[in-house]
């Protein structure tokens, strides 16, 4: 095994596309920064310290705006870069002559593993310090939440980890470079569907129930003061439907919510249950925010009364902390990568390399 590490990072290290996207790594979040920081130079804000109404919260939200998107910048860099470099193995006939040389099939997979999840590794620690530093390094300064923000940055960079297993285990396990190749890049770009799916159906059919007994209340409210009752109460087959039936699995299941829940983004910061300001960094989020019960007003026949945070207590299971969440994608990050790194070993060691 260590002749195979060492004979692997020696080809990394002479591999000229790892330089490039090594390059793009540093090169994204930096423009990032210096592209927020032109924003509010725009604005005419140059003291965020005197700035009326900027908080640490909103230093917070800036600062992993600009380093938490590594997960989706970079998962097509290491689509294409595990499944082309991997994918030569086979042509060129490295694999084969590992083999008659006298190591273990167990040892090739296990070395392409470990190597290109350091490669993977790598390229998040690199982003998140060019971000990092070039915030700091800014008249906003970067605010890490006393350190707290590189443990969601390392929960994000375990679901790249299990990308990055999946497509090598896809390259040692599969003929034909294009063919891994395109799985890949494919896979990548499902991944914004998917997460629409799952962070759209996050909530259970207990909370459906639950929900509309508040609005129940909600709009019995409205009738005592009022006199009239204005909107409806939703139907449950509003929101347990056929999209509820295969969004609601990817995000029990899958890391699909991960992007909505965790990283920074305007949708959030709005929707976000623990902050009245906007482009806030969230210790809480809500499972079904105010947006949804607008989807549910525009597509369907029901009006639904607009719930406050105080309503949305009510229902069990609506507000989740963020630290629960960082523990449930990474324990769903770590059993994938189990599942994906047993599969293709299960067909690596049976595979014919001839």
């Amino acid at each position: 095994m260590p002749e195979l590490l060492k004979f692997e990072y020696k080809r990394l290290l002479t591999c000229k596309p790892l330089y490039f996207i090594l390059a793009a790594t540093a090169i994204i979040p930096l423009a990032a920064g210096i592209g927020v920081n032109i924003f509010f130079g725009v604005l005419g804000v140059d003291d965020f310290d005197s700035l009326n109404g900027f908080t640490s919260g909103n230093e917070q939200f800036f600062t992993w705006f600009v380093i938490s998107f590594f997960h989706t910048r970079l998962p097509i860099f290491i689509a294409l870069f595990t499944s082309l470099f991997l994918g030569r193995d086979f042509r060129d006939g490295f694999v084969r002559n590992k083999v008659t040389a006298g190591h273990s099939r167990l040892s090739i997979y296990a070395s392409a593993m470990i190597t290109q999840v350091s490669v993977t590794a790598a390229l998040c620690i690199i982003y998140v310090l060019v971000g990092t530093v070039t915030m700091a390094l800014s008249p906003m300064g970067a605010n890490l939440n006393g350190g707290e923000m590189f443990i969601r940055a390392f929960v994000l960079m375990l679901s790249l980890i299990a990308m990055t297993v999946l497509f090598t285990a896809l390259s040692m396990a599969l003929n034909g470079k294009v063919l891994v190749t395109v799985i890949s890049v494919v896979f990548v770009m499902a991944l914004g569907l998917a997460g629409s799916l799952a962070s759209t159906y996050s909530y259970s059919s207990d909370m459906i129930d639950e929900y509309i007994d508040v609005c129940e209340d909600k709009i019995d409210e409205y009738e005592e003061e009022y006199g009239y009752v204005y909107y409806t109460v939703p139907k449950r087959s509003d929101y347990i439907n056929y999209g509820w039936y295969i969004g609601h699995p990817l995000y029990v299941l899958t890391n699909a919510g991960i992007e909505k829940e965790l990283m920074a983004s305007l949708e959030n910061s709005v929707l976000t249950f623990d902050e009245d300001e906007i482009f806030s960094y969230p210790k809480k989020v809500a499972r079904m925010g105010y947006g949804q019960s607008l989807i549910t007003a525009i597509f369907t026949n029901s009006n639904p009364p607009p719930l406050d945070k105080k309503d949305m207590k009510k229902i069990d299971g609506m507000i989740v902390d963020i630290d629960d969440l960082l523990v449930a994608y990474s324990i769903k990050s770590v059993v994938w990568t189990a599942i994906f790194a047993a599969g293709g070993y299960a067909i690596f060691r049976k595979k014919n390399l001839s």
